[in-house]
């Protein structure tokens, strides 16, 4: 297992192996659902703004982690998530954006560059999966949220293509592949295949493994194929072994919910 679980008194999230090797000069987490203040079917630590939890409830969420990574909650930034491929360079202008309220947040983004200290960059997830790079040479940091759409548009490629842009080495670019809904339970049908077939080419079906009349999407192996192709070392990339939809009392997901009333984890990266 590449994951470490860590615990603040009710609160737990996960870090990576190989980013916590720079624990001095980098914060990175994937939060888990524990330890929060909001009610079904978003207990407990509902971190997104959804129409079925209290705004009250998010914010008192989101200040229980702030304390327990011990950062201020007007470090962090949000953005309202499209799945797109939009990857935003975070500036002191950003610091606290969507925070308190969706409305304030960066608007039609699902990533983010981190060349500058002390602003915690965060995705929503609920199934999407979290991606998180660090170059410890040029110390510059990205996160990407990557649903079955963000990977079809190659995100995390692109986060991979502007960090190269800045000076960083691949060679030298360390990945973390946060929690997500994994190919035991990520059903999809023609369409998405023919979609990453668009997107992949030929390789598209090394993701699929066809069930009957459905498909089981291996979104892990569609991130890493790009990555690699960007030059990634395979040894740097690691992969959280949990699956959102096999474990609903660590996770949320939309797929093991009814009607897709869920609450949403937060993954995020900030440079020391």
């Amino acid at each position: 297992m590449s994951e470490i679980i860590y615990r603040y008194n009710n609160l737990a999230w996960i870090e990576f192996k190989n980013l916590s090797l720079y624990k001095s000069e980098l914060l990175h987490f994937s939060t888990l659902r524990i330890g929060g203040v909001s009610e079904s079917p978003q207990s407990s630590l509902n971190l997104g703004f959804t129409k079925s939890d209290l705004p009250e409830n998010v914010v008192a969420n989101r200040k229980k982690l702030s304390n327990a990574l011990r950062i201020s909650l007007e470090q962090f930034v949000f953005s309202r998530q499209t799945h797109s491929s939009n990857i935003f360079f975070v500036t002191e202008n950003e610091k606290g954006k969507g925070v308190f309220d969706k409305e304030t947040a960066i608007i039609n983004n699902d990533g983010y560059i981190l060349t500058i200290r002390n602003i915690c960059a965060c995705v929503l997830t609920a199934d999407c999966t979290p991606v998180m790079f660090y170059e410890p040479v040029k110390k510059i940091a990205a996160i990407v949220h990557s649903g079955w759409r963000g990977t079809v548009k190659k995100i995390s490629a692109k986060a991979v293509q502007k960090m190269t842009e800045l000076g960083c080495n691949t060679d030298k670019i360390l990945v973390g592949i946060g929690p997500s809904i994994k190919s035991c339970c990520y059903d999809v049908k023609e369409d998405v295949l023919q979609e990453f077939k668009s997107s992949f080419g030929k390789y598209y079906n090394n993701f699929f493994t066809k069930i009957n009349n459905s498909y089981k999407l291996d979104i892990d192996k569609a991130i890493i194929y790009q990555l690699i192709k960007e030059g990634i070392c395979e040894e740097n990339i690691e992969i959280c072994s949990f699956c959102t939809h096999c474990n609903p009392f660590m996770f949320f997901s939309a797929r093991n919910s009814f009607k897709g009333l869920t609450g949403r984890m937060i993954s995020g990266i900030m440079l020391y």
